[in-house]
């Protein structure tokens, strides 16, 4: 069999390619958002008890994610497209990067990281079988 193939059909082809490109892109930035707020919200949190405006609140234990407190590093956390290709995942709490790495007065309670690693684990798989 033999396969003539024109300009536009390969132009066509790696306009599609682009396209699928692109979602997996968003797809990877919607995912890296949810699962930081579900390390967030989720999952047995093993710090301290503590008493704060009449509520008991349980902290993380160093090297676990941030307990959700107020919701208000939850809610800082978004996935905004900018152009194709382009996808920022986006967290406004201005306390988000001491959290993730420590500083002088607590040690870290990563949730960008494991976020990031376990989707890209994901994409690798998705990678290998696109583009077999």
């Amino acid at each position: 069999m033999i396969e003539i193939r024109t300009v536009k059909d390969n132009t066509n082809k790696f306009l599609n390619d682009l396209n699928i490109l692109n979602e997996i892109i968003e797809k990877a930035a919607t995912e890296t958002e949810k699962e930081m707020k579900k390390s967030i919200t989720n999952g047995a949190k093993t710090g301290l008890i503590y008493t704060r405006r009449g509520l008991k609140h349980r902290s993380s234990a160093p090297g676990q994610a941030p307990a959700n407190d107020t919701g208000k590093l939850v809610g800082s956390i978004s996935t905004k497209s900018r152009k194709k290709g382009i996808v920022e995942v986006v967290i406004g709490a201005l306390y988000a990067m001491p959290l993730e790495f420590g500083n002088s007065r607590m040690k870290a309670r990563p949730f960008i990281i494991p976020a990031v690693e376990k989707v890209s684990k994901k994409l690798e798989k998705l990678f290998e079988v696109l583009f077999k």
